[in-house]
C-alpha cells in the first residue's frame, strides 16, 4: 500500500538578513532591527563579520527582547557565533563552504545552511539540518555584480517538495509578489536582505520599514491561503463539557451561507480555523477554493459527535 506523501513544513514566513554594519555602528543596527520588529518582522539572521564577539553576543541578547528565540539566528561569520548561539539558545547558520556534517555532530542546537542547488538541499536534509537558504532565485539586490545563474521560482518549489523535512528559504532578488507566490506554492521561508535595508556610507544601517510591511503583508496573505484553513479543536473543547456550543458557520444568527455547514467554535464573533478567522461561510469557501490542501483534525472525544451533528464536516475532511 503506498504511503501518503509527507506534507511540507509549516510556513515560517519572512526572515531578514542583517546588512553587515561597521564596528562602530552596532547601535544603528539595533535600532533598525527594532523598527523592523515593530512592523511585523519576526525572524532575523545576524550576519555581522565586522563586530567582535562581545558585540555580537550583546546585540543578540538585546534583540531577544524584540524577537522570539526561535526567530533569531546567528551566522557562523559572526565572531564567537557558536559560543553565543549555545549560550543564548539560538540557531546557527552555516555557509556553503562549511563542513556541515562535522558541525551537525558537534552542535545539538538548531542548525541551517546556505545551499545553491537542489542536491545540496537534499544533502542538508539527509544530515538532519533544520533549514536551508537556496539561492540565487533572481538577481540579488545586495549583489548587483553577481554572475551566478538564477535558479528561478520553479527550482525552489521543487526543492521544498523533494525535501519536506527541511524548511527551504528562497533567497536572492525576492520581491513581495514573488514572496507571495513562493509561499503559496509551499516554500517554507523567504529571505530578504537588500529589499529592506539601506546601508549608509559611514557604515550605519537604516531599515526600510515600508518595504518590510509590503513583504510581511504579502507573505501573511499567502500563508492564509496556503494549505486552506486548519481546523483544530480548542483546548476547552477537549474537556468534559465544552464552554461554548457547537455552531454552524454562517451569519450572525447562525444561518449558514455558501457552504455554510462547517462546524466551528465561536471565538469573539469569529469562527477560528487555526491561523485564519472566517466571519462567514463565503470567507471559508473562498479560502478553501484558493488552493486549500491541509485541514488538520485534532483527536478528541467530541470529534465523532461533531461529525454526527454536521455531515458536511466529514465531506470537507474527505475532500482534502
Amino acid at each position: 500500500m503506498p504511503t501518503a506523501p509527507l506534507r511540507p513544513p509549516p510556513a515560517r514566513g519572512l526572515l531578514v538578513i542583517s546588512p553587515g554594519v561597521g564596528q562602530a555602528h552596532m547601535d544603528s543596527l539595533y535600532r533598525a532591527a527594532c523598527a523592523l520588529s515593530a512592523v511585523g518582522v519576526r525572524r532575523l539572521l545576524l550576519r555581522e563579520p565586522a563586530l567582535d564577539a562581545q558585540q555580537v553576543r550583546s546585540l543578540a541578547a538585546r534583540l531577544l527582547a524584540r524577537y522570539p528565540r526561535d526567530g533569531l539566528l546567528l551566522h557562523e561569520k559572526c565572531a564567537g557565533a557558536r559560543e553565543a548561539a549555545g549560550a543564548l539558545g539560538l540557531g546557527l547558520h552555516l555557509s556553503g563552504s562549511a563542513d556541515w556534517a562535522a558541525e551537525r555532530r558537534r552542535t545539538s542546537g538548531p542548525l541551517g545552511v546556505s545551499a545553491h542547488s537542489v542536491n545540496e538541499v537534499m544533502l542538508a536534509a539527509q544530515m538532519g539540518l533544520e533549514w536551508a537558504f537556496l539561492s540565487p532565485v533572481f538577481q540579488p539586490t545586495s549583489k548587483p555584480l553577481d554572475t551566478r545563474p538564477h535558479l528561478g521560482e520553479t527550482a525552489i518549489v521543487s526543492a521544498q517538495r523533494a525535501c519536506p523535512t527541511i524548511v527551504v528559504h528562497a533567497l536572492g532578488g525576492i520581491k513581495p509578489d514573488n514572496a507571495a507566490s513562493l509561499t503559496q506554492a509551499g516554500v517554507g521561508g523567504i529571505c530578504v536582505l537588500g529589499g529592506v535595508w539601506k546601508l549608509n556610507r559611514d557604515g550605519s544601517a537604516e531599515a526600510n520599514t515600508e518595504a518590510a510591511k509590503r513583504y510581511v503583508g504579502a507573505i501573511e496573505d499567502a500563508m492564509r491561503l496556503r494549505g486552506g484553513l486548519r481546523f483544530s479543536i480548542p483546548h476547552f473543547a477537549r474537556s468534559r463539557r465544552p464552554r461554548h456550543p457547537v455552531a454552524k458557520l454562517g451569519d450572525a444568527k447562525g444561518q449558514p451561507r455558501g457552504i455554510g455547514s462547517v462546524v466551528g467554535y465561536l471565538h469573539g464573533g469569529k469562527y477560528q480555523f487555526g491561523p485564519v478567522a472566517a466571519t462567514s461561510a463565503d470567507d471559508f469557501a473562498a479560502s478553501l477554493a484558493a488552493g486549500g490542501r491541509h485541514v488538520s483534525w485534532d483527536s478528541g472525544e467530541y470529534q465523532e459527535t461533531w461529525m454526527r451533528l454536521n455531515p458536511n464536516l466529514a465531506r470537507v475532511r474527505d475532500r482534502v
